[in-house]
């Protein structure tokens, strides 16, 4: 890949590559941007449930990101916070990782204290609707519906197995971004971000709900814009 600034978008629980279109046509750095998804949202099999489960997910997004050559900017929102980070622990002597951008949700360690979200499909389903995360396009087409509660349930399951015995400060900078009534991550949740890194950290607080950077997506691009 050539030396063009890369953002590496990484969605929200039940989230996919087009999860963020609506951020990249306001995106006008330059850079290239890449949305990716998880994987084990195929299987409802036991082995889905292990633990080793969002290790296994892990390792398949690192071997897709391992040919970039160019200056990284990793945004991750909600879900895509806590792979972001973990993706950073894990390449930071690899890639050339600039800043972690993260979005409406608690750190690591808050996350996994508060378990925020239940396996049960069913129940996290019903919070996700709640909190707007499934667009009405997608609600009132009960195929699409039934995909999109498919793609939610494996990556609460994925969620439920995440833990680590600590948690490593990262080398590149951190920018929080928060909503004023997200009732998922507080501004002072976020603010907590800063002890995960051990060089720069700043926070940006927008007027909004969780899934704020719908209605504020220009001015979300702008602010990421001007961080590569």
């Amino acid at each position: 890949m050539s030396n063009k600034n890369v953002i590496i978008c990484f969605p929200y629980a039940g989230g996919g590559k087009s999860s963020f279109d609506i951020l990249k046509k306001h995106l006008s750095c330059g850079a290239k941007v890449l949305s990716l998804t998880y994987s084990g949202r195929e299987s409802e099999s036991d082995s889905a449930k292990s633990a080793s489960c969002f290790n296994r997910m892990l390792e398949e997004l690192k071997s897709q990101l391992s040919h970039i050559d160019a200056p990284i900017t990793f945004f991750g929102h909600s879900m895509g916070a806590i792979v972001a980070y973990e993706l950073t622990v894990i390449l930071s002597n690899q890639l050339n990782i600039r800043k972690l951008v993260v979005s409406a949700c608690k750190p690591p360690k808050l996350f996994v204290n508060s378990r925020v979200f239940s396996e049960h499909s069913d129940d996290g389903f019903r919070k996700i609707v709640d909190l707007g995360g499934i667009p009405q396009i997608i609600a009132g087409n009960p195929t699409r519906l039934k995909e999109a509660k498919s793609r939610l349930a494996n990556d609460l399951r994925l969620l439920a197995n995440y833990k680590r015995q600590n948690y490593p400060k990262i080398h590149c900078a951190i920018h929080a971004l928060a909503a004023t009534d997200d009732s998922l991550a507080s501004e002072n949740e976020m603010l907590s971000w800063k002890n995960y890194t051990l060089n720069e950290f700043k926070s940006t607080t927008f007027k909004g709900d969780h899934f704020y950077f719908r209605n504020k997506s220009k001015e979300v691009a702008h602010l990421i814009s001007q961080l590569i």
